[in-house]
């Protein structure tokens, strides 16, 4: 039976640096939807430093990707992205198919769901891709990795 007590905080303010591990301090689990690398790198470094899981997905055009970042059981946003991506599309540049960030946001609802429930495993240590035009999806196992230093990680 899902909790429906459940409080959801929204804060009006950007996230960065200085904000990141007040703003999330109080958190079970942080959905992060963001569309920056810098803003979910701060996410994943306080993700990391208080120990919450991060549910993270991203779409472009008519893919969706999608995984649970959780430091201590899994890999961490820095091991799939340890650096900002070069030259990398915007979706104002390359557009986005609404039905794929529904996609997106219903598989993000599902780990919430299962991280707190205890219900089914996570998808920690498995990227999930989605790609519309095949109306196909890929598990692509990811490994924590120990490159990922502690300037990147937040440490």
């Amino acid at each position: 039976e899902i909790n429906s007590t459940v409080q959801v905080t929204t804060h009006q303010v950007r996230l960065d640096s200085d904000n990141a591990i007040q703003l999330l301090g109080n958190s079970d689990v942080v959905i992060d939807a963001s569309d920056n690398f810098l803003s979910r790198h701060c996410i994943s470094a306080a993700s990391k430093q208080l120990g919450i899981p991060h549910i993270w997905a991203a779409v472009l055009g008519y893919e969706a990707q999608m995984t649970v970042f959780y430091s201590g059981h899994g890999p961490v946003y820095e091991d799939l992205y340890p650096f900002p991506p070069k030259n990398q599309q915007s979706c104002v540049d390359a557009g986005v198919l609404g039905p794929v960030v529904a996609m997106a946001a219903a598989m993000m609802a599902t780990e919430t769901i299962k991280l707190l429930t205890g219900l089914g495993n996570p998808l920690i240590g498995t990227v999930a891709v989605y790609d519309f035009i095949s109306g196909c999806w890929e598990y692509l196992p990811l490994e924590p990795s120990l490159s990922c230093t502690s300037k990147v990680c937040g440490d």
